[in-house]
């Protein structure tokens, strides 16, 4: 059992969605306004949030390396990288 109490959970993962917000907000203007690119940012943006907030592992390996939404419109991946390792967020 965790010595963590629920407050102190949740709070954590407050703490990280508001990260991955911030992080989205950041980048999302970097994707331009075609319906494709949009798409790709969603892409984008649900692999941030499943892998800093929720951990998931396959996300979290789509982050590592090449980004191939973020790229195709222009967007380096290793910027993306940068963005969240400067807002303080391990994903």
């Amino acid at each position: 059992m965790s010595d963590k109490s629920l407050a102190e959970v949740l709070s954590e993962r407050e703490n990280r969605e508001k990260k991955a917000k911030h992080v989205c907000r950041e980048i999302k203007s970097e994707f331009g306004k075609s319906p494709e690119e949009k798409l790709f940012f969603a892409i984008v943006e649900r692999a941030i949030y499943d892998a800093c907030v929720d951990g998931y592992y396959g996300a979290r390996s789509y982050l590592s390396g090449y980004i191939p939404h973020a790229e195709m419109c222009g967007v380096d991946s290793d910027w993306i990288r940068r963005v969240i390792k400067k807002v303080g967020l391990e994903c």
